[in-house]
This record gives C-alpha cells, structure tokens and sequence, in this order.
C-alpha cells in the first residue's frame, strides 16, 4: 500500500508527508489497530496540477488516558488523537440522559429485551442498564474489539457514584471471557464480543434496543456507513429503537434509508441534539 501511495503522488508529496507528526501510515496487517480517516489534506501545486489527498492514520486505540469529566466521574481519552470516550461535561449524565432516559426507558419495565450495544468502552452504559434493576429480564450483547485492560477498568469511579454495591459486578463485565453468556444477575445476562461490528455474527429480529456509542463519524466514517446499519436493522425486531448521540445530517440520512424513522431529540449539556431510530 505504500509503494502505491508512492507511486501516487509526486515526490514533494512524500517529502511533505514525512515530516508528519505521526507518519505511520496503512499498517492495516495489526489487528490492535483501527483506521480512521484523518482530517489532513494536503494541497500541493506542482506541474499547474492540484494534488488533494485523504490519508487514513493508523490510530493505536489501546492507548488511552484517564481524566475526569465536569460532572465527577471519570473517562478515557486516546493519547495519539485526544479522541474522549465520552462528553468532557459529564461522562455519567451524558451516558443516562441518552441510553437510558431515551433508549431503555422507551420500553415497559415489564417487558423482557434483547440489547445490542456498539462500543462496550468503559462499560459505562452496560452499569447503568443493570443498575436499572428492572422487573423483567435483559440479555446484553455488546461489540468490543479494543476491551479496557483490567487495571483500567479498575479505575474508573462510575460504581461508585451510581450504586457501590455493583462495583464486583461492573468489574466482572469486564474480566469475562468473550463469546460466553455470563449471568451477572438473575434477570441481566451478558454477552461480550472481541470483534468488529463488520466480523460479528447477529441474529436475524432478536434486538429490541440498540444502543449505538462508537467514537464519531469523524473518527470511524466507514462503521457509520450503510452496510453496517443495514445489518443492524436485519438484527433488529420491528419497532426496534436505536439509540445514539449522534445527530449529524448524514448519519440520520443513512438511517433513513436502511429503514428508520429518525427522531431527533434534545441532548445531554453541552450537546444540542441526539437520535433516536425506529425501525420499521
């Protein structure tokens, strides 16, 4: 790939893009590596000709950074990108006021479902469900390729401040072994999956809820594509809702032609709007 980039580009290009900050560029042979497109582009004018060029960096997502968000509980944050896995105006109130208040609470406490979420992350918005303690029964499937190490999990506070008692079990997401159904209580079983949303293997009208929390379009512009919410869609049941904090044009116009209805509804401070998507 990168004989191609050289063959490419003229000379000056090459010269420009090694003196980058990071120029490690289309290692896609390491399977701890995600690429996302980078927001460089490089004009160059040479021979009366513009060259615009994208480049996709390759971004380490297993190094990360915890900080502490303005509503006291804590986050991690990407060193190569200072890409933060949630909101710097609480992690906590952001998580509850989207996946919870608009996602989970759509649907009787009585009624027993099947959620799929995209982006296991911190775990922050699994706790919260479980702390939920609903009346009926939850089965949880969630899609992790870059799992926090135990340490790190070990770290984050959001036991703490929601329920300490759930602390063990906040941890026990986090050491289980993956592909396994582990019944963490008796009415929420767990499911974690080491794999991309692209290798997962879902069944056909099992989820009710999807709670759909990767990094952004920014960040990740091809787990936002059609084919991907497609396949969510087939996964879904009907009058399945998606929930995400999400509300750029784009995204909420794929949504509608893999066959949702979007709504977009008020979001978490600092953010103006999020989505929700029922699938028809």
């Amino acid at each position: 790939m990168q004989n191609e980039l050289r063959s490419s580009f003229p000379v000056s290009t090459m010269l420009l893009l090694r003196s980058c900050k990071r120029p490690n560029l289309y290692n896609r042979g390491d399977v701890c590596q995600k690429f996302t497109k980078c927001n460089l582009l490089f004009l160059l004018i040479e021979e009366n000709l513009i060259f615009a060029a994208n480049f996709f960096m390759a971004v380490d997502y297993t190094k990360r950074v915890l900080f502490l968000t303005e509503d006291g509980s804590s986050s991690l944050q990407l060193t190569e990108t200072e890409e933060q896995y949630h909101s710097k105006f609480g992690a906590l109130n952001e998580s509850r006021h989207i996946y919870i208040e608009r996602g989970l609470r759509c649907f009787p406490e009585s009624q027993p479902l099947n959620i799929l979420e995209v982006g296991f992350g911190t775990g922050l918005n699994a706790l919260l469900t479980l702390a939920e303690n609903r009346s009926a029964a939850i089965e949880y499937t969630t899609i992790e390729p870059f799992p926090l190490s135990i340490s790190e999990a070990e770290m984050l506070n959001y036991p703490q401040l929601i329920n300490p008692s759930l602390r063990e079990l906040f941890l026990q997401m986090h050491r289980c072994a993956p592909s396994q159904t582990h019944h963490i209580s008796n009415r929420f079983a767990f499911t974690k999956l080491l794999t991309t949303l692209e290798a997962a293997s879902l069944p056909a009208n099992y989820f009710h809820l999807v709670y759909f929390d990767l990094f952004g379009p920014d960040v990740e512009p091809k787990l936002w594509e059609l084919p991907n919410f497609l396949k969510i869609a087939q996964a879904m049941t009907f009058q399945g809702v998606l929930i995400t904090y999400c509300a750029k044009g784009v995204v909420k116009r794929t949504l509608k032609t893999a066959g949702f209805t979007i709504e977009s509804l008020p979001g978490p401070i600092g953010k103006r709007e999020i989505t929700r998507a029922i699938k028809n």
